[in-house]
């Protein structure tokens, strides 16, 4: 059994739409979240025929996680930082 919260990426910029602002926004989040916090995973999901959310999950660097006839859910796992120095 898992003992880690669920973290979800929502947005709501309809107003905005086309402009790449959800894509701007949740990359600043994700970066946030990540240096900011010992999170593992991040999830977001849209209604299943919303390929234009589905297309900034992928930008994003997100992978499809699970789908039904309403819901499509995308993962985002933490980066592995590479702790490797430069010479």
């Amino acid at each position: 059994m898992r003992n880690e919260i669920d973290i979800e990426l929502m947005y709501a910029l309809r107003q905005f739409w086309g402009l790449g602002m959800a894509t701007e926004s949740s990359q600043d989040a994700l970066d946030w979240l990540w240096s900011s916090t010992t999170f593992n995973r991040i999830y977001a999901q849209a209604d299943t025929p919303n390929h234009r959310s589905f297309a900034v999950m992928c930008r994003l660097g997100m992978r499809l996680d699970s789908s039904s006839s309403a819901l499509t859910r995308f993962v985002l796992e933490r980066p592995v930082r590479n702790t490797r120095e430069r010479i």
